[in-house]
């Protein structure tokens, strides 16, 4: 409650990591109003049972270890991060800087060694995948893919071939991957070879500032309704723009305060109904497609 009302005129929402469902914390954050956004899977690949590290040719690459070519290759990493992110949300903004603030500043920079591996055609980074170097909490010496930037298809694929062939050039054992349940990666991975690790986590969200967030998400679907939840009561809507309200659980409008609510599904649900004498609205809003980056949340 402290930090709520400490941060309340800064930030809309909280959001919260949590790894184990059915653990004491994970019940509290869940009885205080933090509803789940995004569900993560783990996954490992034994570096011997890998997919070939055979690199294709019309690919180069170039493994970047120093704070130096961090900081040089910044501005043309997030310009192919910006290209290729394009679409989806559940990860911070980058910039240029962005690596070196994860080789400076991140929570786990004293049980990482970083790199970043670059996908080249034509001497422009065309993909990229941020790695850790580490053995903590189980003392596998491993590449934690910490960020794996990468179009679909060819170059995702010679990209992991490169990483695999860096973790066999490290003597490594393990190559380690989370993604959200949502991203076809999941499947991707496993045709390579990885295993889930069965290890449940969740990205929780709650709001503390619904009536701001709507007017920032002005012009689109949902936004101009009245929302009625047991908590908040009747927001959004200015000037009474929509004959009728959306009465809503806090957890559907939460979702769609990070746009990951579907309308369809929390129909069928029971989480959303409307009540006016207005027709209820014909537009059918869908949850934004994430991609998670474990560097972001670690």
């Amino acid at each position: 409650a402290f930090a709520e009302r400490t941060f309340a005129g800064r930030f809309d929402a909280f959001c919260v990591f949590r790894e184990d469902e059915t653990s004491p914390a994970y019940n509290w954050y869940r009885k205080n109003g933090y509803h789940p956004q995004a569900h993560i899977r783990a996954y490992r690949l034994p570096v011997d049972a890998g997919a070939s590290a055979q690199v294709a040719t019309r690919y180069g690459h170039r493994l970047l270890t120093s704070r130096r070519e961090l900081e040089e290759a910044g501005r043309e990493l997030s310009s192919t991060f910006d290209t290729l992110g394009c679409g989806r949300g559940g990860f911070l903004a980058r910039t240029p800087t962005s690596w070196v603030n994860i080789w400076d500043h991140h929570y786990y920079r004293a049980f990482y060694r970083y790199s970043v591996l670059a996908l080249l055609e034509n001497a422009h980074v065309v993909a990229f995948a941020l790695l850790g170097e580490t053995s903590m909490r189980d003392g596998i010496s491993r590449y934690d893919i910490l960020e794996f930037a990468a179009a679909d298809g060819d170059a995702e694929n010679n990209l992991h071939a490169a990483v695999v062939a860096a973790a066999r050039q490290a003597r490594l054992r393990d190559i380690r991957m989370q993604v959200f349940t949502e991203d076809r990666r999941g499947d991707w991975m496993q045709g390579l070879g990885y295993v889930d690790r069965d290890r449940s986590t969740n990205i929780l969200g709650k709001l503390l500032a619904p009536e701001r967030t709507l007017k920032s998400l002005a012009g689109q679907p949902g936004a101009s309704w009245t929302w009625r939840t047991e908590r908040w009561g009747d927001v959004g809507a200015p000037n009474g723009s929509v004959d009728g309200t959306m009465t809503a659980s806090d957890a559907a409008l939460t979702a769609f305060c990070f746009q990951r609510l579907s309308t369809a599904e929390a129909f069928r649900a029971g989480d959303i109904r409307w009540q006016g004498p207005g027709a209820a609205p014909a537009a059918s809003i869908d949850a934004a497609p994430w991609r998670y980056c474990q560097a972001d949340y670690i």
